[in-house]
């Protein structure tokens, strides 16, 4: 029954989530805007304006998100320093350990009209499992890993007193 009731809270979860990004498009305070150049009729030559002020705040905060990757990499419980090895019921063995991709993470900082938090940045990147299989422990470890799991982790981010938080 509990873990009928945590599936339901987790696909809850993942919904709003996933309902609150494709919503997320059609707020206010959007950074591109559209316009048409003085002396041009609305149909020719629209180009995009983008906040700099925004613009600079999401190369700040990719840069953030890619020292956060590695420190998360560096401490995960299940690195790859650190893996799971399991004597499987057959007599072999499996190793195991977890790493978030380089480089498959996307970000979006959006501009709040609060003066405290100027800015949130939503950071979604790959964590992924991998897993080899061997006749000992040490055959295992030192074996072929490969990819067995992707899971997609959603971090919310604040910018406060100059820093991400």
């Amino acid at each position: 029954m509990k873990s009928m009731v945590r599936i339901l809270f987790s696909t809850l979860i993942i919904t709003v989530l996933a309902t609150g990004f494709a919503l997320a498009g059609n707020s206010k305070s959007e950074t591109v805007v559209a316009a048409a150049e003085p002396g041009k009729t609305q149909g020719q030559a629209l180009k995009p304006r983008v906040d700099k002020e925004v613009a600079k705040m999401h190369a700040h905060f990719k840069r953030f998100a890619q020292s956060r990757i590695a420190s998360l990499n560096r401490n995960h419980l299940h690195s790859r320093s650190r893996m799971k090895v399991e004597q499987q019921p057959d007599g072999s063995w499996r190793a195991r350990y977890h790493e978030f991709a380089a480089n498959t993470e996307r970000c979006r900082v959006r501009k709040k009209d609060s003066k405290i938090i100027p800015f949130t940045g939503t950071m979604i990147l790959e964590e992924r499992v991998y897993e080899s299989v061997g006749e000992s422990r040490t055959d295992c470890r030192s074996g072929e890993f490969r990819l067995v799991e992707r899971k997609p982790n959603y971090v919310i981010f604040r910018f406060q007193n100059g820093a991400w938080k």
